[in-house]
């Protein structure tokens, strides 16, 4: 639910950061933490955000993987990661005079201006953010997804995700294993 908020928000990103991060689990998981966690955060990345990305570089391990990407003039970071102690679920975007922060988890979009009122005043250092709280429509995403799997079969209707898509996700999870086990 936040993704289109700040969809409807973002105009030139600068910069992007996205983090999926969570404590070891004891459920039985074969996929890497790239087709695991990562892939949610490469789809918003290609199909709701940007486009198909142009540079790739990526490091790490099957269970902590983190890749860069470059969209046009968007620079782009995701980190996933199954070792963690904490479990993360954010947004960060960087614009000139404007910063989205979002978090998955608490379904929360906090935005932070710069007015203008920079600089020294009586020897001091004066700096001016405008922080607004972005109002969000709580819901649970799986809930959502199921619920739009299910009227897709009942209406024979399509699914927001096509296979072109999900192949496009599964491709970009490819490139960056192989470059997290060079």
């Amino acid at each position: 639910p936040i993704v289109p908020e700040i969809r409807r928000i973002i105009r030139k990103p600068l910069f992007v950061e996205m983090n999926r991060h969570n404590p070891a689990s004891a459920r039985a998981v074969e996929a890497s933490v790239i087709e695991d966690l990562m892939i949610h955060d490469l789809d918003i990345l290609q199909h709701v955000l940007f486009g198909h990305p142009g540079e790739l570089s990526a490091a790490g391990s099957l269970d902590a993987a983190s890749a860069l990407f470059r969209f046009n003039s968007t620079a782009a970071f995701i980190s996933a990661s199954r070792k963690s102690s904490k479990k993360i679920r954010r947004i960060y975007i960087e614009e000139e005079d404007l910063t989205v922060e979002g978090d998955f988890m608490n379904q929360e979009v906090f935005t932070y201006y710069k007015p203008g009122k920079y600089g020294v005043e009586n020897e001091r250092y004066v700096q001016e953010n405008i922080i607004e709280k972005v109002m969000v429509n709580k819901v649970e995403p799986l809930k959502v997804e199921l619920q739009t799997f299910l009227e897709c079969v009942s209406q024979k209707k399509p699914f927001p995700v096509t296979p072109e898509q999900a192949v496009e996700n599964l491709a970009l999870c490819e490139r960056i294993r192989e470059a997290v086990l060079r």
